[in-house]
């Protein structure tokens, strides 16, 4: 960690550097999902002051967590679905079994790779923007859950309105 901060107009630089590509490849709106991720990154590096050489190091750890927690977590549901036809095919005890360890397998190594992250982030961050990190994660996830609720009340709405 430095002790030097970059000012934000290098830290808005550096961001549009990194986000640029992803931005003119796709000239028209960017899927809701992605543009929720992109606001996610502006508001972490807002969040944990990160300067700029922070910031490089601490988005390569933290998108190199993300594809592999997505990965699992696709793997997971492909396992559950699994599951969901054996349920519809009436299919025998041990197969559910076996599955039902490959979901037990999955959930540890997703709970490892957390843990692994967090350790990681130790060589970039101090304690308190780890801290800071956490509490914004479980912050965001929220905002974002309760503006879909609020988006579909409205939809709700507007469809008993017509």
């Amino acid at each position: 960690m430095s002790a030097h901060r970059v000012q934000f107009p290098g830290v808005a630089i550096m961001l549009f550097l990194l986000l640029a590509p992803s931005l003119i490849a796709q000239p028209q709106r960017r899927p809701p999902r992605e543009r929720v991720e992109q606001y996610k990154k502006m508001k972490l590096v807002e969040v944990l002051d990160l300067g700029e050489e922070e910031a490089i190091r601490f988005f390569a750890k933290y998108n190199k967590h993300e594809k592999e927690r997505q990965a699992l977590r696709r793997e997971m549901m492909e396992t559950i679905n699994q599951i969901d036809r054996m349920v519809g095919e009436n299919a025998p005890d041990p197969e559910f079994e076996k599955d039902f360890t490959r979901l037990q397998e999955l959930e540890g190594k997703l709970d490892g790779e957390r843990q692994r992250f967090l350790k990681d982030l130790r060589e970039i961050l101090a304690v308190q923007q780890i801290g800071k990190l956490i509490v914004f994660e479980r912050n965001f996830a929220e905002h974002v859950q309760e503006i879909m609720r609020e988006m579909r009340r409205e939809r709700w709405r507007n469809l008993e309105r017509h």
